[in-house]
């Protein structure tokens, strides 16, 4: 049945929420060590994508990975890129050693990737908890600056996921995601632009600069859990792993999130000399 997993999906997120934001807003080592563990699980159910069987370029990317995180932890955001660069040369370099090049250029690009695209982005919670820098212009605390985009992308998933089950007719991708539809689509963009209008009436941003992040929510969360999906699908996977009871994966919960994090810290940026 299509409700089959919605029980599952609500206890999940009746304990699971709760906790995130406490941990949130505690910050610390807590906060850090909760998104790590988030990070590896991640990292790993990406790395296992078409490839079931752990090696030693996994080790490799997921401790690269853990210290990409750490420095985007401790503000060091251009450093924390540049060390994609690592597993793309030391896997290269293990291949060399082996002397074996089938799969050589896949397992380096795809542990480089992985930093970039899981520990890199995910890591800009950071800059938005700690309130780093020009951030402080909004005068608003860290924890409620890195919530917002986590709320918005709360809501849109959630939205999306009950008005596509309920109203959803009209497919919207389904050479990637066949389930996905275009009324849940519309729905969770709605529920972004309602969450960033609320966050304005709050005074976590202002209600101009709220609508703007939630429109941008709206559309490239759902764009990045469909690049997700797409990566699924060129693997014949459902789901990233079944780690999360009526959920799936971890990476299948915190894809949007890759890009609604750093989304509003660059828009946050980018507008700060501004008033609004």
């Amino acid at each position: 049945m299509r409700f089959s997993n919605l029980g599952l999906r609500v206890l999940v997120a009746v304990f699971g929420i709760p906790f995130y934001v406490f941990v949130l807003y505690h910050g610390g080592l807590l906060f850090f060590f909760t998104n790590l563990l988030i990070v590896i699980l991640a990292t790993y159910e990406f790395l296992s994508l078409g490839d079931n069987r752990p090696n030693v370029t996994w080790i490799v990317t997921l401790i690269i990975s853990a210290y990409c995180f750490w420095m985007m932890y401790n503000g060091k955001t251009y450093e924390a890129g540049c060390t994609a660069i690592i597993p793309f040369i030391v896997i290269l370099f293990i291949h060399v050693a082996s002397g074996k090049p089938a799969g050589a250029l896949l397992h380096a690009s795809r542990s480089a990737a992985a930093v970039l695209y899981i520990a890199w982005l995910f890591g800009h919670l950071f800059i938005l908890r700690d309130a780093r820098g020009s951030l402080q212009y909004w005068s608003t605390p860290g924890w409620q600056l890195a919530l917002f985009p986590i709320a918005v992308t709360w809501i849109t998933d959630t939205s999306a996921y009950v008005i596509g089950l309920t109203l959803g007719k009209t497919p919207f991708a389904p050479g990637i995601s066949p389930k996905k539809t275009w009324e849940g689509a519309i729905g969770g963009f709605i529920g972004a632009v309602t969450v960033g209008i609320i966050a304005g009436k709050l005074g976590v941003v202002s209600v101009p600069v709220g609508l703007l992040i939630g429109v941008f929510a709206g559309i490239f969360g759902q764009l990045g859990d469909l690049g997700e999906s797409l990566l699924k699908r060129e693997f014949g996977q459902k789901d990233s792993s079944s780690i999360i009871p009526g959920h799936g994966g971890v990476l299948d919960r915190f894809d949007s999130l890759l890009l609604n994090v750093p989304g509003t810290v660059y828009i946050l940026l980018l507008l700060v000399q501004r008033s609004f």
